[in-house]
């Protein structure tokens, strides 16, 4: 499984994507809404994406919209 991971926290980020690894999970992350959108333009082969609802720039709400848009 394919996991994109959207949290302005570092911290947060590496977290989550030590627990994914742990579930054998390939992880990418991104620190805002804009960062995401940009890596899921050149990729779609994300399984799932995690994304925190406060972030600077573009929050998770926007995000989501944006993606289903």
């Amino acid at each position: 499984m394919r996991l994109l991971i959207v949290d302005d926290s570092k911290t947060m980020r590496s977290i989550l994507a030590s627990y994914a690894r742990a579930l054998h999970c390939e992880v990418d992350e991104a620190e805002d809404g804009i960062a995401a959108l940009e890596k899921l333009q050149f990729s779609t082969d994300y399984d799932a994406v995690l994304i925190d609802w406060d972030m600077p720039r573009m929050n998770g709400l926007e995000l989501l919209k944006t993606i289903r848009g």
